[in-house]
This record gives C-alpha cells, sequence and structure tokens, in this order.
C-alpha cells in the first residue's frame, strides 16, 4: 500500500509537471537555437547543415498543416515527444525494477534541468534523440526477455528508435554502436541473426541515416567537416 502511495504521488507530480511544460511552451519565449531551427526549416531538405533532419522536418510538417506562426503549436511536436519518452522511461524502470522504479525513473527524468526544457519543451534535436535512446535500450532488454515469438515485434520496434536516432543527432550513431557491442557479447546472438526481423530491424535504421548521407554528399560533406573542425583531442580537467 505504500508503494502505491508513493507512485501515485510520483504520477500527479509528473503530471503537474507535464502541465508546468504546456504553460511553458505557451509563454516562454524562443531560444536562439529554437529560432534558428524553425527559420531554417522554412526551406524543405533532405538534411541540414549542422544536424539530421527530423528537428527541421517537424516544423516544417507543423507549419504546412496549421500555417501559423504560433510558438507554442511549433512546440506541441516537442511536447509530444517528450511525454512519450517519459512513457518509455517508466517501461524501461519497470522493466528492470518493478512499477516504483519505474515512476521514479519517469519523475528523476522529469525533474532534471536538461531534459525538463531540451527533452520535453524546445524545439531542438534532444527531444527526439532521447526518446530513440530510451525505446532502444527498452527493445534490447525485452529482445533478451520475452520467448522467440514476441521477437519480430522488438526488432521492428528497436529498427524504428534507432532510425529516429540516427535521423535526429549524430550522437545517436553511438547507440548504434553500443547496439553492436551489446550483440556481441549477447548469450542470444546465434538467435538474434538467424532471425529474418534481424535483417528488417537493421534496414528501419539505416533509413534514418540514408537522408544525411545523400545530403552530405551532394554538399561535400560539409556537415562533418564542420563537426570535426570543432572538435579537438586536448584534455581539459576542469571539464
Amino acid at each position: 500500500t505504500l508503494y502505491m502511495f508513493k507512485a501515485s504521488i510520483n504520477i500527479n507530480i509528473i503530471f503537474f509537471i507535464f502541465i508546468l511544460k504546456i504553460i511553458l511552451a505557451l509563454y516562454f519565449p524562443l531560444i536562439n537555437d529554437e529560432s534558428y531551427t524553425i527559420s531554417v526549416s522554412k526551406s524543405m531538405s533532405l538534411s541540414f547543415f549542422d544536424h539530421p533532419p527530423v528537428t527541421f522536418w517537424l516544423p516544417l510538417f507543423i507549419n504546412e498543416v496549421f500555417e501559423t506562426n504560433s510558438i507554442f503549436i511549433y512546440r506541441f511536436p516537442f511536447l509530444l515527444i517528450g511525454l512519450a519518452t517519459t512513457l518509455m522511461v517508466y517501461l524501461l524502470g519497470m522493466e528492470i525494477g518493478g512499477n516504483e522504479i519505474g515512476v521514479g525513473s519517469a519523475l528523476l527524468y522529469n525533474i532534471a534541468p536538461f531534459f525538463f526544457f531540451s527533452g520535453g519543451i524546445l524545439i531542438v534535436p534532444d527531444g527526439p534523440l532521447n526518446l530513440g535512446i530510451v525505446t532502444t535500450a527498452y527493445c534490447i532488454i525485452k529482445l533478451h526477455k520475452v520467448n522467440l515469438n514476441q521477437h519480430g515485434y522488438f526488432f521492428l520496434l528497436l529498427g524504428l528508435a534507432l532510425c529516429l536516432c540516427f535521423a535526429s543527432k549524430y550522437q545517436g550513431y553511438l547507440i548504434g554502436l553500443g547496439c553492436l557491442i551489446v550483440l556481441w557479447f549477447s548469450n542470444k546472438r546465434n538467435r538474434f541473426i538467424k532471425n529474418p526481423f534481424f535483417y528488417l530491424s537493421i534496414l528501419l535504421a539505416l533509413t534514418g541515416i540514408i537522408p544525411t548521407i545523400v545530403w552530405n554528399i551532394q554538399n561535400d560533406w560539409i556537415s562533418l567537416n564542420f563537426h570535426t573542425s570543432r572538435q579537438d583531442f586536448s584534455i581539459q580537467l576542469e571539464n
């Protein structure tokens, strides 16, 4: 009974946080990154200079459907993405440690400042990427727990989740690398690679890369040149 009471309180807090996000989405002014994203998204493109296309396609789609410049309408898909991520964090936590862990994990996700804003309100790539990451993790755990008859469903969902990661932000490629590492060490590896849905999952995942690769080929790999020019290999201890 105590666990149910705690879970009920946490669910109510998550609900009120979502209402707060809606209020902020209505009245909080656009930050620089959001203004940039909306401006750039006015022109349809396979991909874009500094990020893969999903974050730019969403405002473009919203503008085409609603024909409005309302800040809230532009942010609305990202509010829904944040809500979907909260649900997936709950399912992931529940899969690992039961209902209380699931609700607590969802609550922590919502009160963490970065995930509160970039994961659930702002028009930035982090929201779609977060949803792809947590869905990928959930699918990997389920694939190691469910029976063979259910593998097809979770392989398809895994492919879609990785597709979203790849099409959201370049860091999403690291999630794909993580999946390969998990596969290498998995005690179900041989069973997985004999399943035709495994290869369909790979195909779905790779569709998230195609627009970015094609666009960069057409534009002399300008995105990769830009990002590599911002990096170095020095270690700064204060960071």
